[in-house]
């Protein structure tokens, strides 16, 4: 059975800084947690009585009512493996750029891409596709990135953080 590894970006083997767990801020967007990859899988509603007074109460208006998962990453301890869980603890495009932990991955992603060192690119965030069919078949799907050189006729790439 995994176990929690890292917590809003904190690793729990270290001293837990407690203002940023009741805030509930990602240290990689810098902004209040979406819960990330398992926002819809682990909601509980901010008027829950055993969670909800650990956080601060701008929380719940931010996440809609919500308390966000915040976990990062576990622990597999029988193979002490840590698996990274949450989108953003792997690669986040912010209003900085990546951040230097997330550097060496964002680079593969850009030479994958086509994209070339230091090259302006624009960056989508959680585009949503949708379609429904005339056979009463459905399509509706999120993407986690979708990046564009800025230079004339470049094609989008589309990043799933898997």
């Amino acid at each position: 059975m995994s176990v929690v590894e890292e917590l809003y970006g904190q690793r729990l083997s270290d001293d837990i800084d407690q203002a940023a767990c009741r805030t509930a801020v990602c240290p990689f967007t810098e902004a209040t947690c979406d819960g990330g990859g398992n926002r819809d899988m682990a909601r509980v509603e901010a008027s829950d009585p055993a969670l909800g007074p650990f956080f601060d109460r701008h929380v719940r208006k931010a996440t809609g009512g919500y308390l966000p998962c915040g976990i990062c990453s576990v622990r597999l301890p029988r193979e002490n493996v840590v698996w990274a869980i949450c989108p953003r603890r792997l690669l986040t495009f912010g209003p900085n750029g990546v951040s230097d932990g997330q550097a060496q991955l964002a680079n593969r992603v850009f030479a994958l891409a086509g994209l070339a060192p230091g090259e302006e690119i624009s960056v989508w965030a959680e585009v949503s596709l949708r379609e429904s069919g005339s056979g009463g078949g459905r399509f509706n799907y999120r993407l986690d990135y979708v990046l564009r050189s800025t230079a004339p006729g470049a094609a989008p790439v589309v990043v799933e953080v898997m």
